[in-house]
């Protein structure tokens, strides 16, 4: 599966930060549905909602809180 939308990592990144790309470029790779999302990234629905929770707290540009809220 090529997501295409993320850029991967870079020298000093955090894996926090490489792990949130990931997630929300699967998350808008299948359109917004959850379980396809998680089921691609290996992770429980319950663990993807949590994290995208967490994302949607944080401050998100306008583009990405649109992906996350869905």
């Amino acid at each position: 599966m090529s997501l295409g939308a993320t850029q991967g990592w870079s020298p000093g990144m955090k894996l926090d930060d490489v792990e949130k790309e990931a997630i929300l470029a699967a998350f808008q790779f299948y359109h917004k549905n959850k379980t396809q999302t998680a089921a691609a990234l290996g992770i429980a629905i319950r663990t993807l909602d949590y994290k995208l929770a967490r994302y949607n707290g944080e401050a998100l540009p306008e583009k990405e809180k649109e992906t996350v809220d869905a």
